[in-house]
């Protein structure tokens, strides 16, 4: 009943015969693990980490066992309402539309099945691939074990080793795909809205916010459509859709336009006609039909490559025949709307398969009804759970089966049809399975405005981030209900250094665009905006870094100090890389905050003050910011060192297969730069006083404040001697 197979740091087992709807392929070379197997139990071990496995059949449940220990803690699982520390909490994975969810709400839009176990500074990963509905219970049902459910009768499961939490993302990210480097201009300010239309208001609603700050990219949700089709515009409201684009790239600024999985069932609709073949079936051979925007509505199958062939022609030319820049994937968990007063429907299909499904005995009884009640009351806004679906391979799955990786696939296929137009795609999508951050950034779903979502938002964008998506943000000021100015305030503030940065809301809530803002909250916004510009250069080395290794650009404190206890509880910080602390004011009315410092010397970047870490600090900064000594951090037109040591400083643009690599070393006393030149205006020493310096030959003196010593460069230093 046990397969194991063998790749680098990872133990593949199968249990039970499993035909997962997506592949993947081990990694290569060394160090593998070794493997011993005992009936059902799987124990594999790597050096002086082990780790060991049991398997169970349920009924029509597969189980695992793992032995949860006394100091264990566990990251990861991905889009969760919870704290940081999963460890005490029951995940449930199964892609479901919960808008204005609160803590502990569960499921939520995403499918990470990805943890990470932490005992004593030393990680390993469990990653268990199935598309269907499942369960991670860390220690709730059984005190002592962490417990992994999947509501079929079979199960692949990857043990991936360590040692250090940062090594397993690096092999899961070996195992499931490297993120995508996408385009510069996504890394700046997004500015969104349920729905900015007509297109003159679009161009003024631009135009005012670029007054105060720049703005990146704006995105169309779907109020840009005819009667909310895909591929469509309301003419009414863009007459011009092309020359709106335009006039908007005038401006610097891109476009991105929502689309969704809803092919409108319309006679004379173009997309319809010609998709009509690749929309998902019944057991019937009919279209299988669900409401979404649009109506009644197909979904396409995108789970095999005709129908994702289609559909990359249709985003190709949609891309090409406007100029939109990038695309973004919503309800696609898949999702839709008003579906059902009741559950009858959902109850009536599930109640024709279970009868046909031979029960063994009492176990298989519970196990189907368990499956049956949880499944019901999470379909209420799903496609038939029984819809067809044809895999590549020219198996039939059923939706509830592989209803998890739909979001994967649409990606792959959007993707595809972008990549004929831009060597550099730009996806955002709702929903997720492993491997889409080979494909798209991601967003948090449909936040509330309130000060308890924007703490929460922290820890679900660093838990998504220890997941393999490094391309994540939150809706900045909260996507349902009003919020107040402070509230949106302090939402720029907290994500400022987020990798994904965008503001959006939905329609029937207050303005909350940047000339909206009393001055007082405004000035805090331009602010937070002016930060993350002047930081670009630093996440731009994050992006090539994130894309080479798979590294998270923000991580969680234990990423960073894994040994250290106290930053498992730390929820409302992050590292950006590992140079920078982040701490954002996360409290209506507070103007200060307690923040926690790991071990080492940090420079608060407004004050100048150098802390030693290990340690608990007060800040009155509005924005609480340290460095970490140690560090190289390039920022606009300028460099920051503080410490000493090598780095390697990845930049250069985005049509570079790879990145321009250039190595710093500092002894203390000189500074030297080889392989690729880099350009910068200023030279930035913290912690070190110094008078002069000498740049390739030429002397120029220095200018020294508090901790910082500034050096203007006037040409590409490859040494720099400073006195």
């Amino acid at each position: 009943m046990l397969d194991v197979a063998l790749g680098r740091r990872v133990v593949r087992v199968r249990f039970n015969d499993p035909k997962p709807v997506v592949g993947f392929n081990l990694p290569d070379g060394d160090p593998k693990p070794s493997v011993e197997v005992r009936g059902d139990t799987v124990r594999a071990w790597l050096g002086d980490q082990a780790v060991e496995i049991s398997f169970k059949l349920e009924g029509m449940k597969s189980l695992a066992y793992k032995k949860l220990g006394v100091y264990e803690h566990v990251l990861g699982l991905g889009e969760k309402a919870l704290p940081l520390d999963r460890r005490r909490a029951r995940a449930v994975f199964w892609n479901y539309d919960n808008p204005d969810y609160k803590f502990g709400s569960d499921p939520l839009y995403k499918t990470i099945p990805f943890a990470i176990f932490i005992e004593k500074g030393r990680a390993v990963g469990v990653f268990v691939n199935t598309a269907t509905y499942s369960v991670f219970d860390m220690g709730v049902g059984e005190y002592d074990k962490a417990v992994f459910e999947v509501y079929e009768p079979s199960m692949e499961l990857y043990i991936i080793f360590g040692p250090a939490p940062m090594d397993v993302i690096e092999t899961y990210t070996d195992l499931t795909g490297k993120p995508l480097l996408p385009p510069r201009w996504a890394l700046g300010y997004h500015m969104s809205r349920y729905s900015y239309y007509p297109q003159e208001r679009v161009l003024e609603i631009v135009g005012e916010t670029l007054k105060y700050v720049p703005v990146s990219v704006i995105h169309l949700d779907i109020d840009y459509m005819d009667n909310y089709k895909q591929f469509t515009w309301d003419r009414s409201r863009f007459p011009d859709p092309r020359g709106f684009v335009e006039k908007l790239h005038s401006l610097g600024v891109r476009v991105v336009t929502i689309i969704d999985p809803y092919i409108k069932v319309e006679p004379g609709y173009r997309v319809f006609e010609e998709g009509l073949k690749h929309l998902t079936r019944t057991e019937r051979n009919e279209i299988s039909l669900f409401y979404g925007w649009p109506g009644l509505s197909g979904i396409p199958d995108f789970y095999n490559k005709e129908a994702r062939n289609w559909w990359a022609r249709m985003i190709e030319e949609w891309i090409r025949e406007y100029g939109i820049d990038g695309v973004w994937l919503d309800m696609n968990e898949p999702s839709g709307i008003s579906l059902r007063s009741d559950l009858g429907y959902t109850e009536g299909i599930f109640r024709g398969y279970f009868e046909r499904m031979p029960l063994r005995d009492t176990r298989s009884i519970a196990s189907i009804y368990q499956f049956y009640r949880d499944v019901v009351a999470l379909s209420d806004k799903t496609p038939d759970p029984n819809a067809i679906h044809r895999l590549d391979d020219s198996r039939i799955a059923r939706h509830y089966q592989v209803r998890n990786a739909y979001p994967l696939f649409q990606a792959m296929a959007t993707y595809e049809g972008l990549v004929r137009v831009y060597k550099r795609p730009f996806i955002l999508s709702r929903s997720a399975f492993p491997g889409i951050q080979r494909y798209a950034f991601v967003w948090t779903g449909d936040i509330g405005s309130t000060w308890e979502s924007l703490r929460l938002s922290i820890p679900m964008i660093l838990s998504i981030s220890l997941s393999g998506i490094p391309w994540v943000g939150t809706d900045i000021g909260g996507f349902i209900g009003w919020a107040e100015p402070e509230l949106v305030a302090r939402w720029h503030q907290a994500m400022a250094l987020a990798p994904f940065f965008r503001a959006h809301r939905i329609k029937h809530s207050n303005d909350t665009e940047i000339y909206t803002l009393p001055s007082i909250y405004r000035e805090m916004v331009v602010k937070a905006i002016e930060l993350r510009y002047r930081f670009l250069p630093y996440l731009w080395h994050l992006a090539w870094e994130a894309h080479l290794t798979g590294r998270p650009i923000i991580r969680a404190l234990p990423l960073e100090f894994p040994d250290d206890e106290d930053t498992y509880r730390v929820d409302d910080e992050y590292m950006v890389g590992s140079y920078v602390l982040y701490a954002p004011i996360v409290e209506k009315g507070s103007s200060k905050r307690s923040v926690y410092l790991p071990m080492g010397l940090w420079y608060e970047y407004w004050v100048g003050e150098i802390f030693e870490g290990g340690s608990w600090i007060e800040s009155r900064s509005s924005m609480p910011l340290y460095i970490r000594k140690g560090s190289a951090i390039p920022l606009q037109n300028s460099l920051l060192i503080y410490g000493e040591g090598s780095w390697i400083i990845y930049h250069g643009e985005e049509d570079l297969e790879e990145p321009r690599r250039t190595l710093i070393t500092f002894d203390g006393e000189k500074i030297t730069f080889a392989k690729d030149p880099i350009t910068f205006e200023k030279l930035v020493i913290l912690g070190k006083s110094i008078e002069k310096a000498r740049v390739d030959g030429e002397e120029i003196q220095a200018k020294c404040d508090k901790n910082a010593c500034e050096i203007t460069i006037s040409k590409t230093p490859k040494e720099i001697t400073l006195h």
